[in-house]
């Protein structure tokens, strides 16, 4: 596999707030261009945030990763553990990027990481209309709890979560 000899995860917590933003509205308006969603419906959207936003989160010990494929980062995603859970957020892959097992290898990522912290299982929030998306998080072992409807979100958002003592990388 000499493609993921040039590939790198990296925690890029200190890194520049503005340019991981940036990736990151990047990665997520394609969804929003999809749906519809706008800053007006939808001003909290992931495709919308902000570089203050994401400093909070890096302020409240959020931890940040990088995925590189030859130097140039192609994904981003954010750990945070948040009222004792620990939550995934963020998971973004560059379009041009997609499809070759980045987000896939990111939450992995994520969840060994979350695992040596000492948690037990990992949190995500999606859009519930998303369906391939929740069933590609399904097929890595996290499954739905709670699906949410939010006054100010013109979609509902699905919670899932998975069991990390029985995660097996797949």
């Amino acid at each position: 596999m000499s493609e993921d000899a040039r590939d790198e995860i990296r925690n890029i917590t200190a890194e520049d707030i503005a340019t991981n933003a940036a990736l990151v509205r990047r990665c997520f308006q394609t969804v929003a261009d999809e749906m519809g969603i706008t800053p007006e419906n939808a001003p909290h959207y992931t495709a919308f945030i902000t570089d203050e936003q994401l400093e909070e989160e890096r302020a409240k010990g959020a931890v940040f990763f990088g995925y590189f494929v030859d130097g140039v980062k192609a994904g981003f995603v954010t750990l945070e553990k948040e009222n004792g859970e620990w939550l995934m957020k963020r998971l973004a892959v560059l379009p041009a990027y997609r499809h070759r097992g980045i987000g896939r290898k990111l939450a992995e990522h994520v969840s060994n990481y979350a695992r040596g912290q000492g948690a037990s299982s990992l949190h995500i929030g999606i859009v519930n209309e998303q369906a391939g998306l929740k069933d590609w998080y399904e097929g890595m072992g996290f499954k739905e709890y709670r699906l949410l409807e939010i006054p100010d979100l013109p979609f509902k958002v699905s919670l899932l979560k998975r069991e990390l003592e029985d995660a097996s990388g797949g």
